[in-house]
């Protein structure tokens, strides 16, 4: 048993760091610099690059099949933010995803599942598409109406550019369909002392 523990505890650490190093998938990121380059223009997104340290990582920034720490992730946001002077800039980028022709094949699997409800109630999986560190939870599930738990799973904790990234997306399901954006209300959040953050969705 002595022996053991270790290897339990790094193969514990290294899932963790593996997490951590996963908590930004190019998929939003790209939606970021598509977002800002919309609202400003190119030296907006030249802008954006150089606050945060990344003018030499555009290539990169742009690939759907990229990933990037939680570190980097926030320095994008707080950049985005500090360039359009809009303090709701996350929640914006995520209303924002239908506009652009970003994550195609990830939109025509969620398509051909046929309904905002089988959407939601796969969200996990596609949550993982967009970040490793936090997962998805249905906790209420009923016609036109989700309650999601939102849960960290890598240490990181919680942070409102997460919360109003997720409100965003999530608002945009039943446009997938044709359908009005989703009615999102979030009361309990981890970043005000919960230990969790939870989500209700109705549509």
């Amino acid at each position: 048993m002595s022996r053991e523990a270790p290897d339990s505890d790094c193969a514990q650490d290294a899932r963790v760091s593996w997490r951590r190093a996963r908590a930004c998938s190019g998929l939003t990121s790209r939606l970021i610099l598509a977002y800002v380059e919309r609202e400003g223009g190119r030296p907006a997104v030249d802008e954006l690059l150089a606050r945060a340290g990344l003018s030499d990582r555009e290539p990169e920034l742009r690939d759907e099949n990229s990933w990037f720490s939680y570190e980097t992730k926030f320095e994008l946001w707080e950049a985005a933010s500090a360039v359009t002077g809009d303090a709701r800039i996350a929640e914006h980028v995520g209303e924002s995803a239908l506009e652009f022709s970003i994550a195609l094949g990830l939109k025509r699997a969620l398509r051909a599942l046929g309904s905002p409800e089988f959407v939601y109630r796969n969200i996990a999986r596609a949550n993982s598409k967009f970040n490793c560190t936090h997962q998805f939870e249905a906790v209420v599930s009923e016609a036109g109406h989700m309650r999601l738990a939102f849960h960290d799973v890598s240490g990181v904790g919680y942070h409102p550019y997460d919360c109003d990234y997720t409100i965003g997306l999530l608002r945009t399901v039943p446009q997938l369909f044709g359908f009005p954006p989703a009615r999102i209300s979030h009361q309990f959040c981890g970043c005000r002392g919960a230990d969790h953050c939870e989500f209700d969705v109705q549509w």
